[in-house]
C-alpha cells in the first residue's frame, strides 16, 4: 500500500506553483492540506485523515529544500534585450504558401518564422503602411514587443530553470501571447503596454 506521504509528494511534484506557495510560507500546512484532500484520496482509492496529510506536508516541508528553480542560474544572464513594435501572425501551415505570396504582394519582411506541426509563427515589424486585413484565416496581433533573454550555457540542463521567469510573468498579470526558445535565447512576445513592467521585473531576476 502506497503512504499518504508519497501520493502527498507526487501531488506537489506536480504542482510547482503549490510548492512554492509552501515554501514561501503563502499558506499554512492546514490550508494546503484541505486543498488537496479530494486528490490524496483519489490518488488513495480510500478516506484518508486532513491531518494525516497537515503531518506528510510538515516532514516533506523540513526534508526538502529547494534550490530556487534554477533561479541561481537566472542571476548570470548574459543580456536581456527588448524590441518593441513587431506583429505577429499566426498562420495554419497549409497556408504557409499563401502567406508567401502576401508578404510579397505587401513588401513585408518578416524577421523570423516559427514552423509547428500544425501552425506557423511569422514575426514583422510593424509598419502603418502595412494592411494585414487581408488575412482574415489568420489571427494577427499588433503592437507586441519581444524580450530575449540570454541564458548562461549551464542553465540548459537545469530542470524548472524557466519557472521563475514564468511565475514573475504570471503572478504579476502580464499575459505571454508567443514564447520561442532556441538554445540559450528564450524569447517572450508581450503586449506593448508591458513593455517596461516586464523589463523591470525580469531584471530583479539578476539581483
Amino acid at each position: 500500500m502506497i503512504p499518504v506521504s508519497k501520493h502527498v509528494q507526487n501531488i506537489l511534484t506536480h504542482s510547482p506553483f503549490l510548492e512554492e506557495v509552501l515554501s514561501e510560507k503563502i499558506a499554512n500546512l492546514s490550508a494546503v492540506a484541505a486543498y488537496i484532500h479530494a486528490d490524496v484520496e483519489k490518488k488513495a482509492k480510500t478516506k484518508v485523515s486532513q491531518q494525516s496529510i497537515v503531518m506528510a506536508l510538515s516532514r516533506l516541508n523540513h526534508k526538502k529544500r529547494r534550490g530556487g528553480f534554477g533561479l541561481h542560474f537566472l542571476r548570470h544572464m548574459e543580456n536581456i534585450s527588448v524590441r518593441t513594435g513587431m506583429t505577429l501572425i499566426v498562420a495554419s501551415t497549409e497556408r504557409n504558401k499563401y502567406i508567401a505570396l502576401y508578404f510579397k504582394q505587401k513588401k513585408v519582411e518578416y524577421l523570423s518564422r516559427v514552423s509547428g506541426s500544425l501552425e506557423t509563427l511569422y514575426v514583422c515589424s510593424s509598419s502603418p503602411r502595412v494592411d494585414f486585413s487581408g488575412l482574415s484565416q489568420e489571427t494577427v496581433y499588433y503592437d507586441v514587443t519581444a524580450i530575449t533573454l540570454t541564458l548562461p550555457k549551464a542553465s540548459l540542463s537545469v530542470p524548472g530553470v524557466y519557472y521563475p521567469i514564468l511565475k514573475k510573468l504570471s503572478w504579476n498579470g502580464i499575459n505571454i501571447i508567443e514564447l520561442v526558445s532556441v538554445g540559450q535565447e528564450l524569447t517572450f512576445y508581450i503586449e506593448n503596454k508591458d513593455t517596461e513592467r516586464a523589463f523591470t521585473l525580469l531584471n530583479t531576476l539578476r539581483t
